[in-house]
C-alpha cells in the first residue's frame, strides 16, 4: 500500500506542534507536543494523487509516517489500537535525504527522534483553529519537558 509512495512521493510536513490525548488519572487530557527549542518540526510524510469517484475532482492525500514511540512519547500516546507511536520527526539536515535520497537512505531515517527534541504540556480540551489552542491550560504541574 505504501511502497510506491515511499519510493516516489515522499514529502515533509512542517508543524509548530501536534496533539495527543493520553489517559491521565482515568481521563483523556489533551497535550500539545512542541519542539523543545521552539521553531518547527519537520515530519516525514507520503502523498498520493486523489481522484473523486466521479472523476471530476482531483487533489492529493497526505499521510504522516509514524514509528515506535521514544521514551518521551510513550506516556503521551498510551491508548488506542496502536499505542506507543509517534510521527517520524526529522532533523532539518535530513530533509533533502528524505525527499530526494534513495529508498534505503530514506528508510534509515524512519525511527523515533531523540527524547530531548520534545516538550509537552496540557492544553484546553476545546478544539479550535486559533493559535491560543497551543497555550498551556490551567495547572501545568505535570508538564513534560526535556531540553536539548
Amino acid at each position: 500500500m505504501y511502497g510506491q509512495p515511499f519510493r516516489t512521493r515522499r514529502c515533509l510536513l512542517p508543524a509548530a506542534g501536534f496533539y495527543e490525548w493520553p489517559e491521565v488519572d482515568g481521563r483523556k487530557v489533551r497535550h500539545c507536543i512542541r519542539p523543545a527549542g521552539d521553531g518547527l518540526f519537520l515530519m516525514a510524510g507520503l502523498w498520493n494523487p486523489r481522484v473523486s469517484r466521479d472523476g471530476a475532482g482531483e487533489g492529493f492525500t497526505v499521510g504522516m509516517v509514524t514509528t515506535v514511540a521514544n521514551e518521551f512519547m510513550k506516556p503521551l500516546h498510551n491508548t488506542g489500537a496502536n499505542p506507543h507511536r509517534m510521527p517520524v520527526i526529522l532533523d532539518p539536515r535530513w530533509g533533502d535525504t528524505w525527499l530526494f535520497g534513495e529508498v534505503e537512505e530514506a528508510r534509515e531515517l524512519v525511527g523515533p527522534c531523540p527524547d530531548e527534541w520534545l516538550r509537552a504540556y496540557p492544553v484546553a480540551r476545546n478544539l479550535g483553529d486559533v493559535p491560543e489552542q497551543m497555550e498551556p491550560a490551567g495547572d501545568c504541574n505535570h508538564v513534560v519537558t526535556r531540553r536539548r
